[in-house]
C-alpha cells in the first residue's frame, strides 16, 4: 500500500479584533482632558472645569451680548494658554 504524503497543516485564519468603541461619553471625556487636563487632576474635573466656563460664557453672552461673550473667551483661552506655559516651565 503506498503511503500518502503528508498534508501541510494550515493554521487557522486569524480574526482580526477591532478596537472597541468609543462612547460619547468617553470622547468628551478626552476632549476636557485636551483642554484642561495640565491644570486639573481628574477627567471628571477637567470636564466639569470645561462645562463650567462654557455656561459662564453662555450666561454672559445672554446678559450682555455676543460680543461680551467673546471677548471673555478669547481672555480665557489668553489665560489658560498663560496657565499651561507658566505650569510648563516651572517643572
Amino acid at each position: 500500500m503506498p503511503e500518502e504524503p503528508a498534508q501541510p497543516s494550515i493554521p487557522p485564519a486569524r480574526r482580526e479584533t477591532t478596537p472597541p468603541r468609543t462612547t460619547l461619553r468617553d470622547r468628551v471625556l478626552r476632549v476636557a482632558e485636551q483642554v484642561v487636563g495640565d491644570t486639573a487632576p481628574t477627567l471628571r474635573a477637567a470636564a466639569v472645569r470645561v462645562v463650567l466656563f462654557t455656561l459662564v460664557l453662555i450666561a454672559v453672552g445672554i446678559a450682555l451680548g455676543a460680543g461680551v461673550a467673546l471677548v471673555g473667551a478669547a481672555v480665557g483661552f489668553l489665560m489658560f494658554l498663560a496657565g499651561r506655559r507658566r505650569a510648563g516651565s516651572a517643572g
